[in-house]
């Protein structure tokens, strides 16, 4: 049965090609939207809520960062992709001058590829989970840690574009 070298081949060829096609459909899932965005001011305030001292505090030691903007936006029923990197491409670019409360902001904070994700609280100040076991906080976009490691500011669309890159080259 596995004496046929061209017969290996074609499987093995055919194991990569719908290995390929998993990871494609994986990788392109989509938003889901309910009938309405949720206000700021909403948003805000669930977003504070994981903070130390208030309801939700101990939820969000469990949380890594696009965990806990997952768990924000997926109670005014926006689903986000589990990395920050699949949620770097849902997003539309926003350069750090033009943030909004809402938005998005990501980080290259090892290597060179995005690896971390907050959520914007003003033109100044951001909310994150720095990391599983720790509390979720916020932190100013000017501080020295995070202005040196910001990427880019990214607004929630609906269509995630196909071929957008993550990785900073050299």
């Amino acid at each position: 049965m596995w004496s046929n070298p061209k017969k290996r081949l074609a499987r093995a060829f055919l194991l990569t090609c719908l290995l390929f096609i998993a990871n494609l459909l994986i990788s392109q899932e989509q938003i889901t939207l309910d009938e309405t965005q949720p206000e700021f001011a909403e948003l805000a305030s669930l977003a504070r809520d994981f903070l130390p001292g208030h309801t939700k505090a101990q939820v969000g030691i469990g949380l890594d960062c696009s965990g806990y903007v997952c768990n924000v936006y997926g109670h005014f029923g926006i689903k986000l992709p589990r990395t920050s990197q699949q949620q770097y491409r849902y997003c539309t670019p926003i350069p750090r001058e033009e943030l909004q409360p809402g938005d998005l902001v990501f980080f290259i904070t090892r290597g060179k590829q995005i690896s971390h994700v907050g959520l914007c609280m003003s033109d100044s100040s951001f909310i994150h989970s720095p990391g599983k076991g720790k509390m979720v906080r916020e932190e100013l976009l000017s501080g020295s840690y995070y202005s040196k490691r910001f990427y880019s500011g990214g607004r929630i669309m609906f269509t995630p574009p196909k071929d957008t890159e993550t990785s900073i080259s050299n």
